[in-house]
Parts: structure tokens; sequence; C-alpha cells
């Protein structure tokens, strides 16, 4: 069963594309077959919908499982249609780190009702978010963690099984999927320490050195 979704990326909010929508073509898209990122488009074509208006829509197969995929979006026809596919797929992470602030940061509720006051509190989130980032990479550069997290090796794991697999299928690889991303989130344990001891109030120094302890194979 083909698989179709919206990529919203200039139109907020773009819905869903459901089965029997999107279905008459108007126009087909000029597009690069030659281009490794690519691999794995069928057809790009323009399509006229239920609501009478015409948007690009991309048939996308993926290399490592075979799934079929429909992305309906307003993209012009200058963007290659399967780095509109990886959009989609890189949409996960997204969603991953929602996933992390509202529940590894308990920012799940909002602070107040109004447009100002969950700007200000995205802000927040935004700048907490970024400077652990930061702090995870000093201590990794610092040699107080492992240089490679865990969650790294997890992905990389995953992508050199879906490059296997879609050989072994004889199926052309997509660029974006030879490509080694890094990791979205941070980790939970880490987190765990900072806020434990950003509530006791114990020294870098202090906190660093439990950090060691805590991953295990510092010593």
């Amino acid at each position: 069963m083909t698989r179709r979704w919206s990529v919203p990326v200039r139109a907020a909010n773009a819905p869903r594309a459901k089965e029997g929508t999107c279905n008459e073509r108007v126009g087909e898209n000029t597009w690069d077959r030659d281009d490794c990122r690519n691999n794995g488009v069928t057809s790009d074509t323009l399509v006229w919908t239920s609501s009478h208006t015409s948007v690009r829509r991309v048939d996308y197969t993926d290399a490592a499982s075979g799934k079929e995929f429909v992305f309906v979006t307003n993209l012009p026809g200058k963007i290659p249609p399967g780095v509109i596919a990886w959009l989609y797929q890189r949409r996960w992470d997204v969603e991953k780190t929602f996933d992390e602030t509202r529940n590894r940061l308990g920012e799940g509720k909002a602070w107040g009702s109004t447009v100002t006051a969950k700007r200000i509190q995205g802000s927040f989130i935004s700048i907490a978010y970024n400077l652990l980032i930061i702090l995870e990479d000093r201590l990794r550069k610092a040699g107080e963690l492992p240089k490679e997290p865990q969650e790294e090796k997890r992905r990389e794991k995953r992508r050199m099984f879906q490059v296997a697999k879609a050989k072994a299928a004889g199926r052309k690889i997509n660029y974006h999927l030879t490509c080694r991303d890094g990791s979205s989130q941070v980790g939970c344990k880490f987190i765990r320490w900072v806020k434990r001891h950003r509530l006791l109030g114990t020294s870098y120094a202090e906190s660093v050195a439990n950090l060691r302890l805590l991953y295990g194979e510092f010593s």
C-alpha cells in the first residue's frame, strides 16, 4: 500500500494527502534521473487536488524497505524531488527533539496563553537545549565523555543495515542514505546529570568527577 504524506515546507499546516486525492496529473516536472540524490524517485508531477489547486506530487520508493511514498508539496520544481523525500525523513529528528523537550526537560505545558508568552517560552527552551549541546560537546572534546555518543553508534548501525538491505534488493541507494547524520538528541543520562548538580549546587570540578563515574568507562 502506498503511503501518502504532505511536506509543508513553505505553507504551514499543509494537509496529509488522502487516498484518491492528488491523482489527476496536469503536468510533469523535469528532473535529473542521473542525480544520486534522486535515487528512488519514480515520478515528479503536477496534480490537481480536490480543492481545485495545482500542487507538486513526488512518488518515491524507499531503497531499504521497498515501501512506496507519495509526497505533496508546494516547493518549486528546481528543488530535486529526492531532496523533498529526504526532508520528510528528517522531520523524524524534529519530532524526537519535541519529545525530548517535553519528556526529558519537563516542558509539557505552556507558561501562558498569549502568543508572546509562548514565543518567550520557546526561546528559553531553545537556548537551554543549545546550551546542553554546547556543554556536552565541550566535555567530549575534553575527554570527559565518550567521543561517540551511544545514540550515534545506534544510528550508524541502522544506517549500515539499511544500505546493506537496499543493495541486497538491487535498489539504487539514495545519496542521503549514505551520509552519516549527527544525533539530534542529548542523552537522557546527561540531562539527568545536569539537573541533579544544578539543584545540588556542586562545583564544576565535582560535577565532572561524578560524570566520569556515571559513564563507567572513565576512571
